[in-house]
């Protein structure tokens, strides 16, 4: 018992010594003992109000500097010693908390408080938490994180700030146009041998190769070697906009240069709609105008994708003939190639529609024009693109079917 309960109980006792016998044989309390009792109860009172006065102060001016690692045992003036390791003699430590309550070593929720007349506390830093006679009142508390502190999901005191990174469509364009390879991560010669492509699927003018320059489209590429290529003084005319090569650090910073004009150009076509779609559906667009040119962007199927896939629940069958046609080569025939690449914009719409997932395609070349199958997992046929190239002009000769395979690349 501490010094302030044995004064209170102390002075209790002497006034009810003073009673009368007349008093004490009608178990009636004197007036003084009563005083002495509601003096005690209101220094109970004021010490738990002086408590939670301390105690809300010292979580208020806590800082990442002044709160502990972890928190050693407090030293307890006259508290016995512990046991010896492997000793069978239980350990008690005798603590008087709020209430008189001697707690064992297991069980104690010891408050360090000063043996005063006023029952004030005098150090303002508890080494336990406090008991649970306490009212915490409006003292607001916060979850611990895994290392004791107060959890801030991630970017409070006890834990380094990190930035948010979002990608934007221009990233996530060219991480699947390189990342994933559907446009190349190196440069290569096109399929025809007459066009230079950079990573992510860049055909710029303004190139030199093997020390002269070089015009797209204009001879064959024979045993192409992309160290003797000189991409400085490369351009991409997109629309009525120049990308230079020369206002970036790197092709592949050039290379999202070019992707980004053609994200500008489908945003401003798109209009109100654009913030409406979900992320897929304009990487879908920026896919869509990436193969057929810029201008593709102000046409009708373009506008009235923009305006399916703008709805709270775009419809996949309004979008199948919009989206899946156009697979043919300038001045020459179908390529399951460029069906591929439609098959790819698709596919990122599918979120969005509740469509079906592309994953393989079948040219038909069977009848006067070549026609494309495309095909879900389960092997049903999603939508029929028939080309208006003749079978004989085919570019791909050799290769009539494609699909993915396990890890769902081409």
């Amino acid at each position: 018992m501490d010094l302030l309960s044995k004064r209170i109980v102390e002075q209790v006792r002497q006034k009810a010594q003073a009673r009368s016998a007349e008093q004490i044989a009608k178990g009636v309390m004197s007036k003084d003992t009563k005083q002495a009792i509601s003096e005690s109860t209101a220094t109970v009172n004021r010490m738990r109000e002086a408590m939670q006065d301390v105690i809300a102060k010292t979580i208020s001016e806590r800082t990442p500097d002044n709160i502990p690692s972890r928190i050693s045992e407090p030293v307890i003036e006259g508290a016995p010693e512990k046991p010896e390791k492997g000793s069978r003699e239980p350990y008690k430590l005798e603590v008087d908390t709020i209430g008189n309550e001697a707690l064992d070593r297991d069980g104690v929720r010891l408050v360090d408080v000063t043996d005063t007349e006023e029952g004030k506390l005098t150090n303002e830093e508890p080494l336990y938490e406090m008991a649970e006679e306490i009212d915490p009142g409006t003292i607001d508390t916060e979850p611990l994180d895994a290392d004791g502190g107060a959890s801030t999901g991630g970017k409070g005191l006890m834990s380094p700030t990190t930035e948010d990174v979002t990608k934007t469509v221009t990233d996530l364009v060219y991480d699947d146009f390189v990342g994933d390879k559907q446009e190349g991560d190196e440069a290569h010669v096109g399929q025809d041998n007459k066009n230079i492509t950079l990573a992510g699927g860049v055909v710029p003018d303004g190139l030199k190769y093997d020390g002269k320059d070089f015009t797209q489209g204009a001879a064959k590429v024979e045993g192409f070697d992309k160290t003797k290529l000189d991409t400085s003084g490369a351009y991409k005319k997109v629309g009525n906009v120049t990308v230079k090569r020369s206002d970036f650090d790197s092709d592949k910073a050039f290379a999202k240069g070019v992707i980004e004009e053609f994200k500008n150009q489908a945003k401003t076509a798109a209009g109100d709609s654009w913030d409406k779609m979900s992320e897929g559906s304009k990487k879908a667009v920026v896919k869509i105008g990436w193969n057929k040119g810029t201008g593709w962007y102000t046409g009708a199927s373009a506008k009235a994708i923009y305006k399916e896939l703008a709805k709270e629940e775009p419809n996949a069958t309004n979008l199948y003939s919009k989206i899946l046609t156009g697979s043919t080569v300038k001045d020459g025939g179908a390529s399951i190639g460029i069906a591929k690449a439609r098959a790819n914009a698709w596919n990122e719409t599918i979120s969005a529609t509740g469509g079906k997932e592309i994953v393989k395609i079948e040219a038909d070349n069977s009848g006067t024009n070549t026609a494309f199958k495309y095909y879900d997992k389960d092997g049903n046929l999603l939508h029929t693109e028939q080309t208006s190239r003749a079978s004989t002009k085919y570019e791909n000769k050799g290769t009539d079917s494609i699909s993915k395979n396990s890890a769902g690349a081409w």
